[in-house]
């Protein structure tokens, strides 16, 4: 009876330990120093690799590389605001960096962009900013936190961007969602940490929406799987 009663409570425990939760402010610092790191002066390198393939046809267009490196900045209305540079690298199959595709020249792509994730109601509004203070996009994301085996906790984002001065839209299965708008981008994170304490965050980003301009006018996904460098590079 005794065993039962015990048993009973450890599935309660877990259950609610391991059960997913939405977002708020502690959430948000949380995840801002684990993608960001936890001051300017030691801003987070991260690495990662995966593909770039067709949404339609899921024929793979290139291997890409991903180089990020993300500092958090202060801000006066409290949201969560960090600048991202990334530099995406395209390579063949073969391994060899990637020059042309279909006679059209192919080059690395680097980028700024200053993030700000804000909490409302039903999940976090992101906007990001370009170097030069111009808005890029700005989206609704649904945020999901739960725990990752006994110690580590999985940061969920689903977003669905939308272009300068366009509506943000909420993505499915959050407060309002609308269906999906054609050509619209979709993004998803997910950074888990670890129980160990020698063990970097990792995270997998995917991205559907407009191919590269150098693939043409189709609808692409990118896949890429990225793990934090111990220390600032």
């Amino acid at each position: 009876m005794a065993q039962h009663f015990w048993q009973s409570l450890i599935l309660i425990f877990l259950a609610k330990t391991m059960a997913a939760s939405s977002w708020d402010a502690r959430t948000l610092k949380r995840y801002k120093s684990l993608r960001a790191g936890r001051a300017s002066t030691q801003p987070a390198t991260w690495y990662g690799t995966g593909t770039l393939h067709s949404t339609l046809s899921g024929d793979v267009i290139a291997s890409v590389e991903c180089f990020e490196k993300s500092q958090p900045l202060a801000a006066d209305d409290g949201a969560c605001t960090f600048k991202v540079e990334r530099l995406f690298v395209y390579r063949a199959v073969n391994g060899s960096l990637l020059t042309a595709f279909k006679t059209r020249p192919v080059s690395p792509l680097r980028f700024e962009h200053q993030i700000s994730m804000t909490e409302k109601a039903g999940g976090i509004e992101l906007q990001a900013v370009s170097a030069d203070g111009a808005q890029v996009a700005s989206g609704f994301a649904a945020a999901e936190t739960e725990r990752s085996g006994f110690f580590g906790r999985a940061f969920r984002l689903r977003v669905r961007v939308a272009p300068p001065n366009g509506k943000s839209q909420r993505p499915q299965g959050t407060p309002g969602a609308s269906p999906a708008a054609k050509g619209s981008t979709r993004e998803e994170y997910h950074l888990v940490t670890h129980w160990c304490p020698w063990l970097q965050p990792q995270m997998v980003y995917r991205r559907i929406g407009r191919c590269p301009s150098w693939c043409g006018s189709s609808v692409c996904t990118l896949e890429l799987q990225s793990e934090r460098s111990p220390r600032p590079v």
